[in-house]
């Protein structure tokens, strides 16, 4: 069988770009490992910065956040969540609601100390007493 010399030619192309294609490959794979290594390194030695989840917005441009579901808050978020109140008055909301059992509504926490009806109109659209975890 006898081959021309454009055949060859082509033939060496294709070669050519079969050896690239191979050579590209084993490149890009040893670039991968060397990211993957240099991403643990990267871990190990620096802290992980997240960037803050964005809040959902309303129509009127006001950020919306979740309600705090009170009868399953802690005293941190409570202090955190809620206009004016302070460890102090998060612990005691713990306190009263371990010793009286879940809130019903937002009546229920006048029988906390310190939680005056000033404190909970100013905060009545960020407290939930429905529950986000199915009680068994």
């Amino acid at each position: 069988m006898k081959i021309s010399i454009n055949q060859r030619c082509v033939l060496i192309v294709i070669l050519a770009m079969v050896f690239l294609l191979a050579l590209m490959n084993g490149i890009l794979q040893s670039e991968q490992g060397d990211q993957e290594i240099s991403e643990v390194e990267t871990t190990i030695n620096h802290p992980v910065i997240k960037s803050p989840k964005p809040n959902p917005v309303n129509q009127k441009g006001k950020i919306i956040n979740p309600p705090l579901y009170i009868n399953h808050a802690s005293v941190n978020e409570i202090s955190k969540r809620l206009k004016g109140v302070g460890k102090k008055i998060a612990q005691r909301i713990v306190k009263t609601r371990e010793q009286l059992g879940d809130f019903k509504k937002l009546e229920d926490l006048k029988a906390v100390p310190g939680m005056g009806s000033s404190k909970i109109q100013a905060n009545k659209e960020r407290i939930s007493f429905d529950s986000p975890i199915p009680k068994e």
